[in-house]
């Protein structure tokens, strides 16, 4: 475009964190986000209400709710659980994309239509969000599915740079935008037992193989090769493709008090 640059170009972060996003709002956001396409680095888009779009679609200011933007170096997302969003199917295509972050906002039930007059901030948790427990069920048996289909994969198939999706905790209420990790879906690494069985090979040797030179030199070139090799195998691909794995330890009654 021949617009004038402004205080927003080459713009590296991008943060939305609670309150509402109109037609008005997304339309600034989509001009924002394609205009800076090229530096963006981080995206974290939570607001608690948006009109139509979930995502913001990066060609939307200029009537085109179906456009396309390529972010060459954006690789850290963040955005709601539910509803579950695609972002290439919103128009983000995200080749260096390693880190997608799904957020789940416990003070607040989202909202994708116009606020309704008084309407008030609703839990998750509340009496008649039961639709809503089931649609989070929903999204979180496929965030944890490690196959092919799982929602990990998925990203990947138009992402092939990303390295882990995970899942925190937060609140629109906190203003210190805190997040706490739940689990992490990520590349599976070599399984233990396969790697244990390297290490045994590389440490313990067969007895029975003292003294016999050939299988002396082989042990020998192992242990000199293994601070390398071990790396290499890890990098494979290992079936299957995707782990998840859980916090180490559950979020501290202090942690939840923020949120």
């Amino acid at each position: 475009d021949a617009e004038e640059l402004s205080p927003e170009d080459n713009m590296q972060e991008l943060r939305v964190w609670g309150g509402g996003v109109a037609n008005a709002q997304e339309d600034t956001l989509s001009r924002r986000v394609d205009k800076n396409a090229s530096t963006l680095q981080v995206v974290v888009y939570k607001p608690d209400h948006t009109k139509g779009g979930i995502l913001i679609r990066p060609k939307y200011h200029r009537g085109d709710r179906r456009g396309v933007q390529t972010f060459p170096v954006l690789t850290h997302m963040s955005i709601r659980l539910v509803p579950s969003v695609m972002p290439a199917e919103f128009g983000w295509r995200l080749p260096a994309l390693k880190q997608l972050t799904l957020l789940l906002d416990l003070s607040v039930r989202p909202r994708w239509n116009r606020y309704e007059p008084g309407e008030g901030r609703r839990s998750i948790f509340d009496d008649g969000e039961s639709y809503l427990r089931t649609a989070l069920r929903t999204r979180l048996d496929r965030l944890v599915d490690s196959g092919d289909n799982g929602f990990a994969a998925r990203v990947a198939a138009t992402s092939p740079s990303l390295e882990r999706v995970c899942l925190d905790l937060c609140s629109s209420e906190d203003s210190s935008q805190s997040c706490l990790p739940l689990l992490t879906v990520c590349r599976a690494s070599m399984p233990w037992d396969v790697e244990r069985l390297f290490h045994l090979i590389n440490r313990k040797p067969d007895p029975a193989a003292t003294g016999i030179e050939t299988a002396e030199r082989c042990h020998d070139a192992l242990r000199q090769a293994w601070p390398l090799l071990l790396p290499l195998l890890k990098a494979q691909g290992w079936a299957p493709a995707w782990e998840v794995r859980v916090a180490p330890s559950p979020p501290t009654a202090q942690g939840l008090a923020v949120l």
